[in-house]
């Protein structure tokens, strides 16, 4: 019997999007049907149809009223028999499970490490079958909110590892040039991109022949450009910009490292990624994330958050053992195959929605549309209101990050 699944994410690149095809695709065998749904003009707006698959649907594309559209989309989960509603960061969906009938059931999952992300994992305690969290650190500060520990559960992201493949040995050919990259929204605030200058500056002074390609974009690409080109090091990074996940894919295998400066991360996807493409993490030592993954010293580094120099140290060391390299890049390959694979992950999951609906109903009652409201969670805050650019100002001048560290 097929059961169904409805997730919140709009098609278009982005982390909440690409778990849902990940989520659809392990949990194929399992006799679940996951659908993207994405809910009025804001979302129409950003749908991005080279990412849509035939499980994305887009409701009340035209209807402004929040209301509207959360009866809209009420009427289409009835319609289409949907078991489980997970809302993820959209407001409507979230603010229509109080008008849903009891055997809709409740899942959020905890998609980052914000405030934010947290609040919304723990709405409606008397609706909420399960809060789904990533690691050991969102785990504790979820419980943290007063969820009960029954209603937490820890499942990892997975990773395709039939398409996230490394390099077959003998054809590795980066024997003189160090290949290194990294993958991520350029911005230094929660990604620490602008320590990678200083990183690249410290090999350049090692004496090190390296190459550094970046792939993403964001709010901080103009200060990077900036500090690469007041150095000496701009003929050895290349800035690529956006590319989509097949081509990430193809082209993870070929570097030898990936360097995540990160301050903040809920769960890493292209940490994972870049471990079962046989490439060698050298990461933020971020307690109950990173080092829920990688093991210092055995598949990747743990390097000191904010610290140009560790995360240089470790290439050295790599560099100057490349057998060391090779070991480290077969036990990151392991361990993904091992914990992180998409079929672990379809596992746990179909494990947690069978034992979701095997359950009781609970036992309350749709509230009447009159009473329709949104949940106080997705209130916006006084920086919400106001333009983008004045916003980033306002972060720059308030971080406690440095770039010159």
């Amino acid at each position: 019997m097929i059961r169904r699944i409805a997730y919140s994410a709009i098609p278009e690149s982005g982390g909440l999007f690409r778990f849902y095809k990940n989520l659809r695709k392990s949990l194929l065998n399992y006799d679940w049907d996951v659908r993207a749904v994405s809910i009025g003009p804001a979302a129409a707006a950003r749908w991005d149809q080279s990412f849509a698959d035939n499980g994305c649907h887009l409701i009340a594309p035209d209807v402004r009223k929040k209301i509207d559209a959360a009866r809209a989309l009420t009427d289409w989960l009835e319609q289409n028999r949907i078991d489980i509603l997970m809302p993820m960061d959209d407001s409507i969906a979230a603010s229509c499970v109080p008008h849903l009938p009891a055997s809709i059931r409740l899942v959020t999952r905890c998609s980052s490490s914000t405030a934010f992300a947290y609040r919304i994992s723990a709405i409606y305690p008397e609706r909420l079958a399960r809060a789904v969290v990533m690691t050991p650190r969102q785990q504790k500060r979820l419980l943290e909110q007063d969820i009960p520990e029954k209603q937490v559960a820890l499942i990892p992201h997975g990773v395709d590892t039939e398409s996230f493949i490394p390099l077959q040995e003998e054809f590795r050919v980066n024997t003189d040039t160090f290949k290194l990259t990294y993958v991520g929204r350029l911005d230094h605030q929660t990604k620490g991109v602008l320590l990678l200058p200083l990183i690249a500056e410290r090999l350049k002074e090692a004496d090190i022949p390296f190459e550094l390609d970046v792939f993403g974009d964001g709010s901080d690409r103009r200060r990077m450009e900036k500090l690469i080109e007041k150095s000496c090091i701009a003929h050895c990074v290349r800035l690529h910009g956006t590319v989509s996940v097949t081509e990430l894919s193809q082209r993870l295998s070929e570097f030898d490292c990936l360097l995540m400066p990160s301050y903040v991360e809920g769960f890493p996807n292209i940490l994972v990624e870049a471990m079962s493409s046989g490439v060698v993490p050298i990461v933020s030592h971020l307690p109950g994330v990173t080092d829920f993954i990688v093991d210092h010293g055995n598949n990747g580094f743990l390097c000191t958050v904010d610290n140009a120099t560790s995360f240089s140290e470790a290439v050295l060391s790599l560099h100057s053992d490349r057998s060391q390299l090779t070991e480290m890049a077969r036990a990151a390959r392991k361990v993904v195959e091992d914990r992180f694979s998409l079929s672990t992950m379809g596992a746990n999951y179909d494990q947690l929605f069978n034992a979701i609906l095997s359950s009781s109903y609970p036992k309350i009652s749709p509230l009447p549309w009159s009473a329709f409201k949104i949940h106080p969670a997705f209130r916006g805050s006084i920086l919400s209101r106001l333009p983008r650019p004045v916003v980033e100002i306002i972060k720059r001048l308030f971080s406690h990050r440095s770039a010159l560290k």
